[in-house]
């Protein structure tokens, strides 16, 4: 199984960016998600991480990943 890149607009600070990208996954998952679903909504969340300094401060909330998702 592949996920495409969800590209970020800008990459300030890549610190947690792996830690979102697995929290975002587990989330999904335990919401009954396809494993497909799961990488996108963790690709997505990630490539909102990497554009905020700072490892807490960079986690994404559900609704910019959600509207992140429906811009694609």
């Amino acid at each position: 199984m592949r996920q495409p890149i969800v590209s970020a607009k800008k990459v300030l600070d890549t610190t947690g960016a792996g830690d979102t990208f697995t929290a975002a996954f587990a989330v999904a998952l335990v919401e009954g998600k396809s494993k497909k679903e799961c990488l996108r909504f963790a690709a997505a969340a990630a490539s909102l991480c990497v554009q905020v300094k700072g490892a807490i401060p960079s986690m994404p909330n559900r609704n910019s990943v959600l509207e992140l998702l429906q811009s694609l």
